[in-house]
């Protein structure tokens, strides 16, 4: 169950309407409505602040399954950093090791990194997040210290980041994580260069550039734009949405693009390309289930 599933149905458990959350929590209603939704997501102050009103760990609001077992410790430790922007930008996101990255846009006029671990005792001494920011660029680094390992990172580290959305003119995502989801965002461009189990993607209205070498799932919950899925010697998933509207392209040596049980469900004369390059690699693409 995603994160926005569980505070709907929570609210639900506690008789709360989203007025009656919102008001709680001091945010406006339509917050809770993108949360629910998936287009949105509450920063660390306020999961806190969930898990307190429904009477939970702040584990037990983050992992994917209720019924999964809650660690001995409930508490979150995190940090956050900030960065105010004056001008559009492009952002050069260098992350590093995590279990999970999640990149969306905020009407912020300002970048926003969440770090958030359950089992990292101490987070903000466990990592450090650089900001150099230029006139056209932004780079964003995230730098272990004091013994943390990158295999550590990525079993129990959750990057959430946070763009200026009037103010982001494309971005590059460097990371090493289980899974990478990218929401509600709209800007020019969007390049990947990931090691990644999974790939979440969900109202993008940009074409992304996904460079993985990794056998990898990618879910579309939405096609908004193209996607170039480049890999060497890889054999990858990617799910979409029944009735959307896209073609196909296999490019490069040896590549090669099927449909689950061989039923091609791709579309004739559309904008929005799925397409495969590199070399002696194979997508299979399938239905995502309602």
């Amino acid at each position: 169950m995603q994160i926005g599933e569980k505070i709907k149905q929570m609210r639900k458990d506690k008789g709360y309407s989203q007025e009656k959350l919102a008001e709680a929590l001091g945010v406006s209603r339509q917050a809770v409505t993108k949360w629910e939704n998936d287009t949105g997501i509450p920063d660390i102050g306020n999961i806190i602040s969930l898990a307190k009103i429904f009477g939970i760990s702040t584990d037990e609001l983050l992992l994917k399954e209720r019924n999964q077992p809650v660690s001995d410790s409930p508490n979150l430790s995190g940090s956050v950093t900030e960065y105010d922007i004056d001008a559009k930008k492009h952002f050069d996101l260098h992350m590093g090791g995590a279990k999970r990255i999640v990149v969306t846009e905020s009407c912020n006029e300002k970048i926003k990194i969440d770090l958030i671990s359950s089992e990292i005792p101490n987070v903000s001494g466990a990592f450090k997040v650089k900001i150099d920011d230029n006139k056209s660029n932004t780079d964003v680094d995230i730098f272990m210290k004091n013994g943390m390992t990158e295999s550590q990172a990525r079993e129990n580290l959750e990057i959430f980041v946070y763009l200026p959305k009037e103010l982001t003119y494309s971005f590059e995502l460097a990371a090493n994580a289980e899974t990478i989801e990218l929401r509600d965002i709209k800007c020019d461009g969007i390049e990947l260069d990931v090691k990644a189990d999974k790939v979440v993607i969900n109202k993008v209205e940009s074409r992304i550039e996904l460079d993985c070498n990794l056998n990898m799932t990618v879910i579309c919950e939405t096609l908004e734009a193209s996607i170039d899925v480049n890999q060497l010697s890889a054999c990858s998933k990617l799910f979409l949405p029944e009735d959307t509207d896209f073609g196909v392209s296999a490019k490069g040596r040896s590549n090669s693009i099927f449909f689950e049980d061989n039923r091609d469900f791709s579309t004739a004369n559309t904008e929005k390309i799925i397409a495969l390059n590199g070399r002696k690699s194979e997508l299979v693409i399938c239905r995502l289930a309602k």
